[in-house]
Order: C-alpha cells, then structure tokens, then sequence
C-alpha cells in the first residue's frame, strides 16, 4: 500500500506494566501564575538557542531562563509590543529570529530591544510555522503564507495549494526531503517545494466518513522522517512516507 500506520496501544500497554514495577520517584518543577506566568492555560512551548523557555499562553507570552519569569503583553498604546494576547504557536527559525503567532496576526522578538516587530495581515489565527531547506519561512492563518525577506511581509501561497484544506486550526511540519506536511480539519497532505505536487494521506483507519476525532490537532517529525499525527480524540498515528 505503500503507506503503514501504527495506532499507539503500546504506549498504554506500557504504562500499565509499570504498576508492577517498584514506585518510581520523579521530580517535577510546578510553574504557574504563582510563579509569574501571566495565565495558567500554556497553548505552546519552545526552547531557543540561548536555551531560554518560552511559553505561549490565553493571556501573554513568557520568557523563563530557570530562575526569573519576564512576561510580554499587548498594549494598546505600544506599537512594539504584542499584536495580541493570545498565543498561538512560537518558532525559532535557522536565523534565529523567534516568531509569535497570536490571534491577530505575527509578531517576531527583537532581542536587542526587547520588544516585538508586528506583522499586519488579513487573518486572525496564525497557528503553526515551519521553514524549508531553503530558509523559507511559512506560516498557517486563514491560507498558507509565506515571509518575503525583500518585502518584510507575509504574504499567500497563490500556487498549487488548495485552499479548503487551510481551514480551522492548522499545523505544519517540513521534512528532511523538503515536503510541507499540512495538517488540520480536512487530513494530511504534504507539497512538494515549489508546489507543483501533492501527496494526500488518508488518515482514517475505518474509512468511514471523517469526523471531527479524526482531525490533526499536531504533527512531529522524527529523525527518521516518520510523521508522528496527533488526532482531535483519536489518538496518535504514525507515517512513513518512504515505505512502499
């Protein structure tokens, strides 16, 4: 078939095992608003280069460096600050540069000042980004956008993308082989560089019709290049686009 899918009943067989094993002491750090973020629902989490925390929530972003938490919130009055409150998605790009997807737009840090760069666009949701080989950056709004360095903006992929597959909560993922993996309401299909193919990966098990179980709330990919595909109630799915 050319296509393997692994449901994920190992993990559960895994973690029932462990009831027989000896009690396992782990230690966790608890973070909350008690401890300075700015609101106790975290939508999103990256580390960057520096190996600074940081953490999207429904009420600001924060940065964490293991001691201190310093926090970013939209103000009206400051053109540099946040474009919006709530965060949606966080990415540090092969420059560097860390990008903001909020619900109104992206917003990109500018370290030496401490104070963000805003992005206008005609979208509300910027919910993933990724970037190709070729320093590409891309993000997912209402359609799939693209950052031109020459124009500073984000601007449409017009070119082989259908755009009823870029609806609701949409997540993306670049693998070794330079496809664009796009998850969401409608499955997973990933594009070639330039467009110019596609390949659709139907994710439903039973092949009956599609419900909303069945949509990708996230997707990963591992050093293998295997897709890891979080469902919406419908647990995880694995993907080797290169078995056949």
């Amino acid at each position: 078939m050319g296509k393997k899918f692994f449901s994920i009943f190992f993990l559960f067989l895994f973690i029932t095992s462990l009831s027989g094993m000896e009690k396992l002491n782990f230690r966790f750090a608890h973070i909350t608003n008690d401890n300075g973020l700015t609101q106790n629902h975290v939508t999103c989490i990256m580390q960057d280069h520096k190996g600074l925390m940081w953490f999207g929530t429904k009420n600001g972003l924060c940065k964490y460096n293991g001691y201190e938490m310093q926090t970013y919130l939209h103000n009206i009055n400051e053109p540099n600050s946040l474009s919006h409150n709530f965060i949606r998605s966080i990415f540090q790009d092969k420059q560097k540069r860390i990008w903001i997807g909020t619900d109104k737009g992206v917003c990109r840090y500018v370290p030496d000042r401490d104070e963000f760069i805003q992005y206008p666009m005609p979208v509300i949701q910027v919910t993933s980004f990724a970037q190709n080989e070729d320093s590409t950056l891309f993000c997912s709004a209402d359609l799939l956008y693209y950052y031109d360095e020459d124009s500073e903006e984000f601007l449409p992929v017009e070119i082989g993308i259908d755009k009823e597959r870029i609806t609701g909560t949409v997540v993306l993922a670049m693998d070794d082989s330079n496809t664009l993996w796009i998850g969401g309401s409608r499955g997973l299909v990933g594009y070639n560089s330039d467009f110019t193919r596609s390949n659709e990966v139907n994710i439903n098990e039973s092949n009956q019709e599609q419900t909303l179980n069945d949509n990708v709330s996230s997707l990963y990919i591992d050093s293998k290049n295997r897709i890891w595909i979080g469902k919406n109630g419908n647990g995880i799915l694995s993907y080797d686009p290169f078995t056949f």
